[in-house]
């Protein structure tokens, strides 16, 4: 397995197209694609050119105590395991 890392443009219409040199053989491959977007080197407030979605689910989900929503599950297994023996 090769980890290769390069940059390229993606097109108007969406597409990628990456070439990269390979010492693989001729054959069939798997190819994992991890899209990044660069930050402008100069740029003052090095931003990302991608909107954030930070807070995009607050106040959609309900406010909830994981760690007490976890208690109170252990606690009915535990008992459900009590009654059964």
């Amino acid at each position: 397995m090769q980890t290769l890392t390069t940059q390229t443009t993606i097109d108007t219409d969406g597409t990628i197209n990456i070439r990269v040199p390979s010492s693989l053989p001729p054959g069939p491959v798997e190819v994992v694609v991890v899209v990044q977007p660069l930050l402008s080197i100069t740029s003052n407030d090095r931003k990302s050119p991608y909107p954030s979605d930070r807070g995009v689910w607050q106040g959609k989900l309900p406010d909830t105590d994981l760690d007490s929503d976890l208690r109170e599950m252990n606690q009915v297994w535990h008992a459900s395991l009590e009654v059964d023996q």
